[in-house]
């Protein structure tokens, strides 16, 4: 109502957020290409740490990935799981990097693609770590603890997401 673009933008980025953990795929969708349309005739670039602290444009290909996959558009999602990570290395900011690294984790979970989550899972431990962000890498123990289990014995891996989730909390 205000007329800010701004404002807009960030209203989209809530609802496409809320709309997936509810499960309405279709409605998370239609806010985050909203939100990129809208970012798309702004310059948002410099306010990716006002807002969650990660660019809205790296989340909304992100979320769109996650939407995409849900309802079957494998390549899709894939093609926007490269965008999310495109444009968060572009940004070069923290919060994004970790962000669309987060994200990406849980698309190749859902693709079910065993080793490029340990891959990403080892490497994301090691960013978080290195930019001393505890509870991200504590949230990385957790993703590769979680397909541990395909590798080696299944108390291996429980015995990683216990440790996760133990320095998260």
């Amino acid at each position: 109502a205000q007329g800010d673009a701004e404002v807009h933008l960030q209203a989209h980025h809530c609802n496409w957020a809320a709309a997936y953990f509810v499960g309405d795929f279709r409605t998370s969708r239609a806010h985050a290409e909203q939100g990129l349309e809208l970012y798309a005739a702004h310059d948002f670039t410099g306010n990716a740490s006002f807002y969650g602290n990660h660019d809205p444009k790296v989340c909304a290909h992100g979320e769109l990935a996650q939407v995409l996959w849900m309802q079957g558009r494998t390549q899709a999602a894939l093609a926007q799981e490269h965008l999310s990570m495109e444009w968060a290395g572009k940004l070069a900011h923290l919060g994004s990097l970790v962000h669309a690294r987060d994200m990406r984790l849980l698309h190749r979970i859902y693709r079910r693609e065993f080793a490029a989550v340990l891959s990403d899972a080892t490497e994301f431990i090691a960013f978080t770590a290195e930019h001393g962000l505890a509870d991200h890498r504590a949230k990385g123990l957790v993703f590769r603890g979680h397909f541990s289990p395909r590798r080696s014995a299944p108390g291996a891996g429980r015995a990683r997401i216990a440790g996760g989730n133990s320095e998260q909390w």
